[in-house]
């Protein structure tokens, strides 16, 4: 049987892909609902985290090594609680991505180190 969570007006089912297919078929999916496959097989998410040296910026860019990352998979990159006023202040964005690597871009030079999460999908 699938488990739900809600979490404010969002439900969160963990699905197998048999489950998810066999619901969808059956109406049961919302479009309020979002489903997280699961496969024993393969991972379809992986956390990661990264830091953006205050020392290692040139020119308003930094790349950096973030494992599992490639060039065509899904990422979201959200700045750590800690860093959220930092990374907001210097206006942070990551606009590029290679197989380990994330490139990100800066329009002030931050002062201080920036802990970035990253969510890697499929």
């Amino acid at each position: 049987m699938p488990t739900s969570t809600d979490v404010a007006s969002l439900k969160i089912n963990q699905l197998t892909s048999a489950q998810y297919n066999a619901a969808v078929q059956g109406g049961v999916i919302g479009e309020y609902e979002l489903s997280l496959l699961t496969d024993a097989t393969t991972t379809l998410f992986q956390s990661a985290s990264c830091t953006l040296s205050s020392s290692s910026w040139s020119s308003g860019t930094q790349t950096v090594n973030v494992s599992g990352v490639t060039a065509s998979n899904f990422i979201i990159v959200s700045p750590a609680p800690s860093s959220i006023d930092d990374y907001t202040a210097a206006d942070i964005r990551c606009t590029s991505q290679g197989s380990g690597t994330l490139t990100f871009t800066c329009v002030t030079t931050p002062s201080t180190d920036i802990v970035v999460n990253v969510a890697i999908l499929g």
